[in-house]
């Protein structure tokens, strides 16, 4: 994946039309302006420089007044699962290829995301800001303890020998020493996050913010922090979903908790980072799924049993809380369809045992006809969690 690929604001619908500027269904085209440049066009139509320069036969990033550049509309954001924004302090001895190479873009990408920059002049400690596809990164300095090696080291921080070597100018993966101090970037902030509490009445600690991702569209970021585990559990099913299904549409997530949690208006739970409202996969979605309350005929049945399967099969929730209608609809379809033993249909979902029974994993709450709410499940050594 190119994890230095343009995502639009939010993934915004309308297409925006700057200068002078004509569109159609699917592709604008966009005459140059005096100050445009391709790092700024390609922002505003939330696509990549890389794609324009193809979509135009272009050899170089140079552009003039008055040329006219076609831009695939439809193709914006689709090349990206993930992204977002995040500033890299030059460390001692980097050079603009070396940081490039790490965040998986080109020199040309970092040029045109840093106004004003030279390419052959960077200086320790300065601030270049990077397109990023998915959460921020943090610098370690790991120091080898006797009997390591490479190969050990990646698989213990979840990264590749190939990645350590690049990170790490000159490296040789077969000899390494005791002592030897190894630059490693991994992902999530500094420090761990906790859920505190209960989700009823509860903290958040060190709270990560959701990232955009290609496949849901963020009602407002300002309530969309989670616990580390929260956010990884959302991250990694929808990428899940995108290399599952040729066309899948965007769902809406709207609450999980605030940054440091606690009370959340509308809201009895979503105090502790691990509750989050996605709305439904349903019979009118196109490029997006509508927050609308729908009934188990309109339910998309599949997708919303694929979602909720992988949540399920990694031990990532304690309770789905979904209208009893719906659940009907993924019983049936989970029972005729997928062949599930009447075990496993008893150990998830409530129906048909009545919407007041506290049984299985997935169970009605009212008002739940438009979205589904997921509550996911304390992490392992998270002690304060309840």
């Amino acid at each position: 994946m190119d994890a230095c690929k343009l995502l639009s604001s939010m993934f915004a619908v309308a297409v925006l039309l700057v200068g002078t500027s004509s569109a159609h269904a699917e592709r604008v085209t966009h005459t140059v302006e005096y100050g445009d440049m391709l790092g700024s066009i390609a922002e505003e139509y939330g696509v990549s420089v890389s794609q324009i320069r193809q979509w135009n036969d272009l050899s170089s990033d140079m552009i003039r007044i008055g040329q006219d550049l076609v831009i695939h509309t439809d193709q914006a954001n689709r090349g990206s699962t993930r992204g977002g924004e995040q500033v890299h302090v030059v460390a001692s001895g980097e050079t603009l290829g070396g940081i490039a190479s790490r965040y998986d873009c080109s020199i040309d990408d970092l040029v045109s995301w840093n106004r004003g920059l030279d390419p052959d002049r960077i200086r320790e400690g300065q601030e270049l800001r990077v397109r990023t596809q998915g959460r921020v990164q943090r610098r370690v300095e790991y120091v080898v303890q006797p009997g390591d090696f490479l190969g050990a080291i990646a698989s213990r921080h979840g990264v590749s020998v190939s990645d350590i070597t690049g990170w790490n100018r000159g490296l040789d993966p077969d000899r390494i020493r005791n002592g030897q101090s190894l630059v490693l970037w991994l992902e999530g902030p500094e420090e761990p996050s906790e859920s505190v509490g209960s989700a009823n009445g509860g903290q958040l600690v060190n709270g990560e913010q959701l990232p955009p991702h290609r496949a849901y569209v963020i009602r407002n970021a300002d309530v969309a922090w989670g616990t580390n585990e929260t956010i990884s559990a959302i991250l990694d099913s929808f990428d899940a979903m995108v290399a599952h299904f040729d066309r899948l549409p965007r769902v809406r997530v709207h609450d999980l908790s605030r940054e440091s949690g606690g009370y959340l208006a509308g809201h009895r739970s979503h105090q502790s980072g691990r509750d989050a409202d996605i709305g439904y996969y349903h019979d009118g979605c196109t490029d997006d799924c509508a927050y609308i309350a729908i009934d188990g005929d309109d339910l998309d049945v599949e997708r919303q049993w694929w979602l909720l399967r992988y949540w399920i099969n990694h031990d990532l929730i304690e309770y789905v809380f979904i209208d009893y209608d719906l659940q009907r609809a993924l019983y049936e379809y989970v029972d005729e369809v997928r062949g599930a033993t009447d075990e496993q249909l008893r150990e998830w979902f409530q129906y048909p045992r009545g919407r007041d029974t506290a049984v299985g994993l997935i169970r009605h709450e009212p008002n739940h006809a438009d979205h589904l709410h997921v509550r996911f499940a304390c992490a392992g050594g998270d002690n304060r969690c309840r």
